[in-house]
């Protein structure tokens, strides 16, 4: 009797365990449009519309033109990762479900009915692994492209180091981030901004330091206090630097071949010969005369 209750209980687990699998299958992880057409479905709060625009299947509840300018910005960002992977590897993407809120409280609610728990970020978040972006209108649809391309890029090369991730991201999905600097000055691009103040203040870190760490975390970085005025402290370092990098390789016409040769051979100073036998040290004063090139009170707007 002994024996046989033990062979009933791994037989009862073993079949739950396989319905838990295809329960969490069919909630979350999708392989087809259909697919993610299906699971979307499952989770739209009332009063939201679906919109597929492949590889994107979007759940919102924002206004037209709010909607309007976001597929545009997703479509840009999916755009560019394809030019940015080349077009044959781009034909792999998979489905990606896209849920944008009018506010971050209905993001919340959303996220909460699905996760059972509070999203790590109302800024926004995405899951590679699950393919789903979450985002609100009050943080804007930049977010959307942001981490939109952390899951293109990541379905070409998932083992990236953490800065080129991030650095694409921004570079990719929305290189100029606006600022609030006080009740009368508003900064356009607060990365270009932070970039020419660490450079002058000589707090900037150099490439050579910034690109050297492989690992896939980013996010504790940038520890350098800044003041970009009024009082109003960002922070600067390895990061920021590579950030600026990124861009910069992107409107000069180089991040795509920089970024397939990076990929290609897993090493950085590979990559880095694009720049035709140029040192490090020579690439980052290239780097930090272009952002200084532009003037900084082109990035300032009075309120």
């Amino acid at each position: 009797n002994r024996k046989k209750r033990i062979f009933l209980f791994f037989i009862v687990t073993g079949v739950l365990l396989v319905a838990a699998i295809f329960r969490w299958r069919a909630l979350y992880q999708v392989e087809t449009l259909d697919e993610a057409v299906l699971a979307a479905g499952r989770n739209m709060p009332a009063g939201s519309c679906l919109v597929i625009m492949n590889p994107f299947v979007i759940v919102s509840d924002v206004s037209s033109n709010q909607l309007s300018q976001a597929t545009d910005m997703l479509a840009l960002a999916g755009s560019k990762c394809r030019k940015l992977t080349g077009e044959k590897r781009a034909g792999r993407t998979r489905p990606v479900r896209v849920y944008y809120f009018k506010n971050v409280s209905a993001y919340r609610v959303c996220y909460q009915k699905m996760f059972g728990s509070e999203p790590p970020s109302d800024l926004g978040m995405s899951s590679p692994d699950l393919r789903l972006i979450f985002g609100s209108a009050d943080i804007g649809c930049g977010t959307l492209a942001h981490e939109v391309v952390h899951i293109l890029v990541m379905d070409d090369w998932s083992g990236l180091p953490g800065w080129f991730n991030e650095s694409l991201a921004v570079g990719l999905g929305c290189p100029s981030v606006g600022y609030i600097m006080s009740r009368q000055t508003f900064i356009k691009d607060i990365h270009m901004y932070c970039a020419q103040l660490s450079i002058k203040t000589g707090k900037w870190t150099p490439l050579a330091q910034a690109v050297k760490d492989t690992g896939p975390d980013y996010g504790r970085e940038d520890t350098t206090a800044i003041d970009v005025g009024s009082g109003r402290i960002m922070y600067v370092g390895p990061l920021n630097t590579c950030r600026m990098f990124v861009r910069w390789l992107d409107e000069t016409g180089r991040l795509s071949v920089f970024y397939q040769t990076f990929r290609d051979s897993g090493n950085v100073e590979t990559a880095l010969k694009i720049f035709q036998g140029k040192t490090l040290e020579e690439i980052d004063t290239d780097l930090k005369n272009w952002l200084l090139s532009h003037n900084e009170n082109s990035l300032l707007q009075a309120i």
